[in-house]
This record gives C-alpha cells, sequence and structure tokens, in this order.
C-alpha cells in the first residue's frame, strides 16, 4: 500500500481510537491519556499505538488496565472503520518521553540550585 494511504490510516486510527478514549473508556478522574503516534503495518495487520498517560506516577498502572482492554478496544474501533479490512491487531505502547524530559529538567534544577 502507498505511504499516503497509509498515513491517511494512521491519522484515521488515531482520531478514532482517541475519541473512543475519550468517549468510551472509563478513565480514573485525573488522568490524561493522549496518543501521540500511530504506525500500521504496509498490509494493515498491525497498528503501533503510542499512547502517552498524564499523571506519570500511575502511567504504568492505567497502562496495564489498557492493554487488559485491547480487545474491547479494538472491537470499539471496529465499530467505528467498518470500511477497513483487514482491522489491524493493535499494539500499545507506553511512550515515557515526556516523564523522562520531566526528569531531566528536575536534575538541571537541582544543579542550579
Amino acid at each position: 500500500m502507498d505511504s499516503k494511504k497509509i498515513s491517511q490510516v494512521n491519522e484515521l486510527i488515531k482520531r478514532e481510537l482517541g475519541a473512543i478514549f475519550n468517549r468510551e473508556l472509563e478513565v480514573p478522574d485525573g488522568f490524561l491519556i493522549t496518543i501521540l503516534k500511530v504506525e500500521v503495518s504496509n498490509n494493515l495487520r498491525e497498528a503501533k499505538v503510542w499512547v502517552s498517560i498524564f499523571p506519570f506516577t500511575q502511567a504504568e498502572k492505567v497502562f496495564a488496565e489498557l492493554v487488559k482492554k485491547i480487545k474491547y478496544l479494538r472491537h470499539l474501533l471496529g465499530k467505528r472503520l467498518k470500511r477497513l479490512n483487514p482491522l489491524p491487531q493493535i499494539n500499545l505502547i507506553l511512550d515515557q518521553t515526556e516523564e523522562k524530559v520531566d526528569d531531566l529538567r528536575q536534575i538541571f534544577d537541582e544543579i542550579r540550585d
């Protein structure tokens, strides 16, 4: 499949999963889950989905709950994307970039003081 179509599928899945996370998924109060990036394989069989979870201190716990619900999330995505065939398997990846940046900021602040 050409790269433009793959890019469009990436954005479509990102948008629809974002809507599912906001409307259909029960996220604990005070948490923010953001889909940062989606990469679909050329054959549309797999989609890697990078998510960021704030606050960082509980990110791994919330991420584990998301992984447990992956079949349900895929089911909801399939209902929204009926024309996308095959519907890719979803592989969630916890992005900890912001947490690492925050750690570095704290270290630099301590060095300055």
